[in-house]
């Protein structure tokens, strides 16, 4: 009898630990991630003047690309090295490239 009380407990303190490091659902991920860029500060002064937002999309793991205008920004999404990784979303960055226009 202890060893299936053994056996419980452990089973349970792997699940209470494998919960604590979830992440959001990918769905949730990367309509966070679409929020962060649209609302970033550097994304908004590399487009400024070149108008507005028409498309914003993944092109890779990470990666996305804004079109505004005749401009294209190459965005990369990268984890915050700074901030307390813990469960839910995963805290980011961005790296934002220089417009490139034609």
């Amino acid at each position: 009898m202890t060893l299936v009380r053994n056996t419980a407990a452990a089973v349970l303190a792997v699940l209470a630990a494998t919960a604590a490091e979830a992440a959001l659902p990918p769905y949730y991920q990367r309509a966070l991630e679409f929020e962060t860029i649209l609302k970033n500060a550097e994304v908004a002064r590399a487009l400024s003047g070149k108008g507005p937002i028409d498309s914003l999309s993944r092109i890779g793991e990470d990666s996305y690309e804004i079109e505004a205008g005749s401009c294209t920004l190459a965005i990369k999404v990268v984890t915050d090295p700074d901030a307390e990784q813990r469960p839910g979303p995963r805290r980011i960055t961005l790296e934002v490239g220089a417009p490139e226009c034609r």
